[in-house]
């Protein structure tokens, strides 16, 4: 404890330490129960009984937060003085107005000694902040082993929760204490106890990269597919983190690579954030699917042109083959449907034209020049969907037949002519009124 000059220093430093967020009230309470509280939080043992053969001061004052000084001096790690006072009747279940209790603060500092004090003189071992916590929870969450091995050992419940639905091992799982883990699994903590959101400890400690306490959790049972309210899986959360090792641990057990509930998969959340290491690792488990697509262009084929060999964000791992001068061509399953050119209808070689839905006018660097020529009565294999756009016919003419070929129907002639014939007239129009005020601009201009 570093060295201090004045009473509000030592309750500053405290509040500091302790988490205490406002300090004594020097104007309202007497010196003594000034110099009382500060005996307390120094432990000076001989200044506090000093103050308390005076008479002058209670054993139990409390400043305007319910701060004792049993509670100070256990939060200080002052065990000698929890003892003094504990045997001139300080009571060990005064709380502070957030429900903190001196076992609490002896349990968040790992004071194992105090801790023991405390319960023996009959302190609630269970004891609720104003938020849930409970001893054992701040131990937990510190990394505490010692007490929280003698808070379980004395009847703790090992799955009380926070108002959030954490509970300790979740904490622990955040904050990578795996030896507390596996004790509170070991005592009867439940594997996949959620939180409010849905969220498991595996989750958390996945997406914290505790590669660790996930092995111990998993090896317990934990459900390597739970799922939070978003949609993402603890292997996501690995993956879009960047945690590697926490992905190795993770594929041990089978996860689902496919697309999740947020419409993503696991391979997205590496890709899109640029994490190489964990792209490697699910792309080499993803080699024999190679058609994952995100959900937002589900229908869609990959136009990307990524290099050989890398990975598509949309179509997955190894399924965009570009060589030079050429269009990326989706490597979707023998029998299935090209969702641009239908099911089988490109088949390219060399001197014969493809019926591929390219846009009108263009070049499909696959297979030449746009060969889809519609006119009435005469079909087209663009394969666009009901109702959207045939990039070579218009818009609204391609209506799906036999799953296969759409039937292109041109625009009706009439509608088309007077479209036509008013654009021109609005055209002229326009030119003889814009001929019309550069004249004038001129003759002014002249005359001037």
């Amino acid at each position: 404890m570093p060295a201090r000059t004045n009473t509000t220093q030592y309750l500053s430093w405290f509040c500091m330490r302790s988490g205490v967020t406002r300090q004594l009230r020097l104007t309202k309470e007497s010196r003594t129960d000034v110099q009382f509280h500060l005996a307390a939080l120094r432990g000076d043992r001989a200044r506090l009984c000093q103050l308390l053969d005076t008479g002058k001061v209670h054993i139990d004052s409390r400043d305007r937060d319910g701060t004792t000084p049993l509670i100070l001096s256990a939060a200080m790690g002052h065990a000698d003085c929890v003892e003094e006072l504990l045997a001139q009747g300080a009571d060990p279940a005064c709380c502070r107005t957030t429900g903190t209790s001196a076992l609490f603060f002896a349990a968040q500092g790992g004071f194992l000694d105090i801790a023991r004090l405390l319960l023996h003189a009959g302190a609630d071992i269970d004891a609720p902040s104003t938020d849930g916590g409970t001893p054992l929870f701040v131990a937990c969450q510190c990394g505490h082993l010692p007490v929280v091995e003698e808070l379980l050992q004395r009847g703790a419940d090992v799955n009380s929760c926070m108002k959030d639905g954490a509970t300790p091992l979740f904490i622990a799982a955040q904050n990578g204490h795996e030896e507390v883990c596996a004790r509170l699994l070991r005592a009867g903590a439940a594997v996949d106890a959620a939180r409010a959101d849905r969220a498991t400890p595996l989750w958390i400690a996945a997406q914290c990269g505790h590669q660790r306490v996930a092995r111990v959790l998993l090896a317990h049972g934990a459900r390597v597919d739970s799922t939070r309210q978003d949609g993402a899986t603890p292997l996501f959360k690995a993956a879009h983190k960047g945690h590697a090792a926490v992905v190795v641990e993770l594929l041990k057990h089978s996860p689902d690579l496919g697309l999740l509930p947020n419409g993503q998969s696991a391979l997205h959340g590496a890709a899109m954030f640029g994490q190489l290491a964990c792209v490697r690792l699910l792309a080499a488990r993803r080699a024999s699917a190679l058609s994952l697509r995100n959900a937002a262009s589900a229908g869609r084929q990959c136009v990307c042109a990524v290099r050989a060999g890398s990975v598509c964000v949309q179509c997955g791992p190894a399924v965009c083959v570009c060589s030079a001068g050429r269009q990326c061509v989706c490597a979707v399953r023998a029998g299935s449907v090209c969702v641009q050119c239908g099911p089988a209808v490109c088949v390219c070689s060399a001197g014969r034209q493809c019926v591929c839905a390219v846009r009108a006018g263009s070049v499909c660097v696959q297979c030449g020049p746009a060969v889809c020529v519609c006119s009435a009565g005469r079909q087209c294999v663009c394969a666009v969907r009901a109702g959207s756009v045939c990039v070579q016919c218009g818009p609204a003419v391609c209506v799906r037949s036999a799953g296969r070929q759409c039937v292109c129907t041109n625009f009706n002639t009439k509608f088309v002519n007077d479209v036509t014939k008013r654009f021109s007239q609005t055209l002229v129009r326009g030119t003889l009124k814009l001929l019309t005020v550069l004249l004038f601009f001129i003759f002014t201009q002249i005359c001037l």
